[in-house]
């Protein structure tokens, strides 16, 4: 992405916490995040199911309380649940165990921590905050602040409810400058 004087905008990189990198070799930068792996002490071996249990009220890595499943997308399904070191409701996306959905979600945390570390006030700059990543029972799993509905599934139920239209030119106009916006970080 190029500024208007045709420089590369310069980004603050979040972080790694590790003493080597981020690192340098033959003219790439080499970078590392560290991802927290949760399990039970005493237990070995495979889960006994490739989907990741989701029950109302069970608790995932002794910090989150399932509340209510919320739906799910190509390669991840969502939970709405109880922070139980905060007490805030979060959005837990839940990945499928397979190597492509997680490299995609590795990406994600990825551009999530970038976006997160360059925006001072991410509502103001209407972007996603993200409050925990980690891997747990053969799945990673990404923690967010719990939203509500996307405008797809907002603009269905409004066709459903035959409320009246709601992407006026108006509403239109106000979410475009939102996404404008996000752009300015």
């Amino acid at each position: 992405r190029k500024t208007r004087r045709g420089r590369a905008p310069v980004y603050n990189h979040a972080p790694s916490g590790d003493e080597f990198y981020p690192a340098e070799c033959d003219g790439v930068v080499f970078d590392c995040f560290h991802l927290r792996v949760i399990y039970e002490r005493d237990r070995t071996g495979f889960e006994d199911s490739k989907e990741f249990p989701i029950q109302v009220n069970s608790i995932v890595g002794a910090r989150y309380q399932v509340l209510s499943y919320l739906g799910s997308a190509a390669f991840s399904r969502a939970v709405q649940c109880l922070d139980l070191h905060t007490g805030d409701m979060v959005c837990m996306k839940i990945i499928k165990n397979d190597k492509d959905y997680v490299d995609q979600s590795l990406d994600e945390i990825k551009l999530l921590k970038l976006i997160n570390s360059n925006c001072a006030n991410v509502d103001e700059k209407h972007c996603l905050r993200m409050i925990d990543y980690f891997y747990h029972k053969e799945h990673l799993i990404i923690v967010t602040e719990l939203l509500r509905d996307n405008l797809y599934e907002f603009s269905k139920f409004n066709r459903e409810q035959s409320a009246e239209p709601y992407f006026t030119l108006g509403h239109l106009q106000r979410v475009t400058t939102q996404l404008l916006k996000v752009k300015l970080i």
